[in-house]
């Protein structure tokens, strides 16, 4: 069962490289990683994709719940935008099913006739999620369907998109590969924008109490990404965890868990710009 899946890791890493060029996309807000244990691991997480934060990182990953599982993040963004998302996911003998919401948020922003302001505007992203999951043997695979709302001032644009996952589950070793954002150009008006189609492929490695992850992304609207990351639990309560996303740079945070709770913190700065601050929390039932 290993070989179909390294094959499809190759085949989809020589897509991304070959088949996207490098552009403007649409729908930016869809590439905010989700999961403040996800995002301080270096956003390396196709391979993990263990908690409900899954349905964003690769459907196929959702699976791997055994339990009910709520999730709530808070993105402390820059300026005055912000960002919520919130994911549960539900077990069940026909397999694993999912939901997800996600909100952005510009806040005011000052409209100028001349140089005069005039008042104030705001724009906002939207997007409701469904995803499916289930496995042959050790293959998991699954797959979400996303509706996207953007709206700025009085225009409004209205899309859909899929995403596709396959994870690889050996234990000590996983495998996965990604395909999200797959679907119509978004338009505004008269201007329509390809969505950010990414293409990504993981191995995740589990030695005791630590777990070491990297990612391979190929974006339509970027080149060749590398995300490394780390995490590692001290007596099953304590989570210190790091990373490097060769799009942004270093990030960091940690988590408690307590009994069938877990906070998130993540520490994720950007290359000239401002630091943002992610907290999540999980809840299983």
């Amino acid at each position: 069962m290993a070989t179909p899946v390294l094959g499809c890791l190759a085949a989809l890493v020589l897509l991304g490289n070959s088949a996207f060029a490098v552009g403007e996309t649409g729908a930016q807000f869809l590439k905010m990683g989700v999961g403040a244990r996800a995002c301080a691991m270096g956003e390396a997480f196709a391979a993990v994709a263990d908690d409900a934060s899954a349905i964003y990182w690769n459907p196929a990953g959702l699976r791997k719940l055994e339990r009910t599982e709520v999730l709530g993040m808070q993105n402390f963004w820059l300026l005055d935008m912000s960002y919520q998302y919130v994911a549960a996911v539900v077990p069940s003998r026909l397999g694993t099913f999912g939901v997800a919401a996600a909100y952005s948020s510009s806040g005011k922003i000052p409209r100028y006739e001349g140089f005069r302001k005039v008042g104030e505007y705001s724009a906002y992203d939207a997007a409701g999620t469904i995803g499916y999951a289930n496995h042959v043997a050790r293959l998991n695979y699954g797959a979400s369907l996303k509706l996207i709302q953007q709206a700025i001032d009085t225009v409004s644009a209205t899309g859909f998109a899929a995403d596709l996952g396959l994870l690889y589950d050996l234990g000590m070793l996983s495998a996965g590969v990604a395909v999200q954002n797959i679907g119509p150009s978004i338009k505004f008006i008269e201007k329509a924008d390809p969505l950010p189609l990414n293409v990504k492929a993981g191995l995740a490695a589990k030695v005791g109490p630590v777990v070491l992850v990297v990612d391979a992304n190929k974006a339509r609207d970027n080149g060749f990404r590398l995300n490394v990351g780390a995490e590692g639990v001290v007596l099953g309560l304590l989570a210190l965890r790091a990373g490097y996303n060769t799009a942004n740079s270093f990030t960091a945070g940690g988590g408690v868990t307590w009994k069938m709770v877990s906070v998130d913190y993540a520490f994720v700065p950007y290359k000239e710009i401002d630091a943002t601050h992610r907290i999540s929390a999980r809840v299983r039932f």
